[in-house]
C-alpha cells in the first residue's frame, strides 16, 4: 500500500551550470537545521548544488492531507526567514508519516545533511540518518555542541 503523502508540486530545479547536486536539509529545530544549512554551505562550496529544506507536516488520520491542522502559510511565516537567510528554497509536506514525507521530497541522487548534538544515546536526528542510509540515501550527520544548538 503506497504511503499517501501530499506535497505542493514545485519544479526541483538547479542552479545555472549546476551539475544536479541535491542537498537536503530536513527541518527539525530552527538551531539544528542553521547548523545543518551551515554544514550544507561548507561541504558544497564551489559545487554550486540546489540546497533545499524540506518541512514535513505529519496530519492525524481523520483529517485529509489537504486540511491540515496548520496552514501553509503558517509553516511559511516561520520557516521563510530561516530559508531566506541561507537562500534556499523551503518544501512543506503534508504526510501521515514524518519520515515517508521526507523519501517523497528526496530525489535518487539527493544528499541528506542532518546535524545533531552529540549524546552518549542516539538522538532522534541519528535515529533519522541511520534510518535513511538503511534505505540507501546519502547522509552527512552534522555533530554540534550543545552551546551552538
Amino acid at each position: 500500500m503506497k504511503p499517501k503523502t501530499y506535497a505542493p508540486q514545485l519544479p526541483l530545479q538547479t542552479r545555472t551550470g549546476s551539475p544536479g547536486l541535491d542537498i537536503v536539509v530536513p527541518y527539525t529545530t530552527r538551531p539544528l537545521t542553521r547548523a545543518a544549512l551551515t554544514a550544507a554551505r561548507r561541504l558544497s562550496a564551489g559545487l554550486l548544488p540546489l540546497i533545499r529544506m524540506v518541512r514535513t507536516q505529519v496530519v492525524p488520520f481523520p483529517l485529509q492531507l489537504e486540511a491540515a491542522p496548520v496552514s501553509t502559510a503558517v509553516l511559511r511565516e516561520q520557516l521563510v526567514p530561516l530559508a531566506e537567510e541561507f537562500g534556499v528554497p523551503l518544501q512543506i509536506c503534508f504526510t501521515r508519516d514524518s519520515r515517508d514525507g521526507l523519501l517523497h521530497t528526496l530525489a535518487k541522487d539527493s544528499v541528506v545533511v542532518i546535524a545533531a548534538r552529540r549524546r552518549w544515546w542516539k538522538s532522534r536526528e541519528e535515529r533519522l540518518g541511520i534510518w535513511l542510509r538503511q534505505r540507501g540515501w546519502n547522509v552527512v550527520l552534522e555533530f554540534v555542541e550543545k552551546e551552538n544548538a
